[in-house]
């Protein structure tokens, strides 16, 4: 585990200084400053960096309450606070800081100029409008399509998507109940490929978004640790849900299985024969025979006996009383 918290935090280290999924990079007394810049125009900077210019440790709680619509996660590639160029302003004007107002002068003059020149951008909010641009609003689409590209968050990501998971397989489980496997042979395979389904399938997907959401959280510069433990529980889901894929005596049971979902096993021809007053099977016994077998019961209940002429078949079908 220390080996692999090294290797994160080297990846965390070349990240800050290169920036990722879209942010600029930006050097400033030696410091570097990593700037996202909406659609709408909107310049935001990491509020981490900031923290680390005025030398204070302000919690988000204290931005959140003081910039309520100037401050948050506004960029999907990454779980890291952002405040946004006009709160920023607000909050360093009143600094007496001589170090504070350089970057306050540099920041007005030459990073918002050089951002907007770049990404040719339309001119940003006027200063005191501290309105989140429409296109930062929060997403309404599909949360399963979200969590599958990872732009829930980290906590959401391992509780919400394990509670989704467990309650599917909660759910499969329940339709189970006490199924007969000859009379209700197709729903009773159905049922079991639907839980192999949901137990692999959900498995991978939880496995999935949590990775992905733990790089969130990596590049956002949260904790190392809590990534750690992320990821072990995102590749251990991940592997079990690919199990199924490789494993031999799976991949058997669900080719036979869908076998029986389709209707596809071999059924016996079964007719009543006057002259023995018999019901006669003649053909290998596959799901199905038995419901066969008392369908041509039902309508000759005057027969005496059955008359087997089969060399084997399904051995749920065979002890059928």
């Amino acid at each position: 585990m220390v080996v692999l918290y090294l290797g994160m935090s080297s990846t965390l280290q070349g990240l800050h200084k290169a920036g990722d999924d879209g942010e600029r990079c930006f050097r400033y007394g030696g410091r570097d400053f990593r700037v996202h810049v909406d659609d709408a125009g909107a310049v935001w900077l990491r509020a981490g960096d900031v923290q680390r210019l005025v030398e204070q440790n302000l919690s988000s709680a204290v931005f959140t309450k003081r910039y309520p619509s100037g401050f948050g996660r506004v960029h999907a590639g990454i779980d890291a606070w952002y405040i946004r160029h006009d709160a920023l302003q607000d909050f360093l004007a009143n600094s007496n800081q001589e170090h504070v107002q350089r970057f306050l002068m540099w920041f007005q003059t030459d990073l918002l100029g050089m951002c907007r020149f770049a990404r040719k951008v339309t001119k940003a909010a006027p200063h005191g409008t501290l309105d989140k641009p429409s296109a930062q609003a929060p997403k309404v689409g599909n949360w399963f399509a979200r969590y599958w590209r990872g732009e829930t968050g980290l906590m959401t990501a391992v509780f919400g998507g394990a509670l989704v998971v467990g309650a599917a397989c909660w759910a499969v489980h329940l339709l189970q109940g006490p199924v007969s496997i000859t009379r209700h042979y197709r729903w009773f395979a159905l049922l079991h490929v639907t839980q192999l389904a949901v137990v692999s399938g959900g498995m991978y997907w939880w496995g999935r978004g949590v990775l992905y959401s733990a790089r969130r959280w990596i590049v956002g510069e949260r904790s190392l640790w809590v990534a750690l433990f992320a990821c072990i529980l995102g590749f251990g889901s991940v592997l079990y849900g690919m199990r199924a894929m490789i494993d031999t005596e799976k991949q058997y049971f669900l080719t036979e299985f869908l076998t029986i979902v389709l209707d596809a096993d071999d059924k016996p021809r079964v007719h009543f024969d006057q002259g023995s007053n018999r019901i006669v099977l003649d053909g290998s016994l596959g799901f199905g025979s038995s419901n066969r077998v008392l369908q041509v019961l039902g309508n000759n209940p005057q027969a005496m006996g059955i008359e087997l002429k089969s060399y084997g078949g399904r051995t749920a079908e065979g002890m059928v009383k």
